[in-house]
């Protein structure tokens, strides 16, 4: 195993991610990329956020400003 993946392996934020237990939900798709939030079943006004580039191309973009309302 090389180290970047036992680094991640071994991460704490990353094994609590892993253990929370609650689906991420897809609050932007445009462009080929795509925002996704999963809330922390402890506080659920915390939580973990990934961006994700669908495409087989490299993508130069900037998040400046994302508005979210959690219900």
């Amino acid at each position: 195993m090389d180290d970047y993946s036992y680094s991640l392996l071994t991460n704490q934020d990353m094994l609590a991610y892993n253990q929370n237990g609650i689906m991420g939900e897809k609050v932007y798709a445009k462009f080929g990329i795509e925002v996704w939030i999963t809330r922390n079943k402890n506080e659920p006004m915390k939580g973990w956020i990934g961006i994700f580039n669908r495409t087989n191309s490299a993508i130069r973009s900037q998040l400046s400003k994302f508005d979210l309302v959690l219900t």
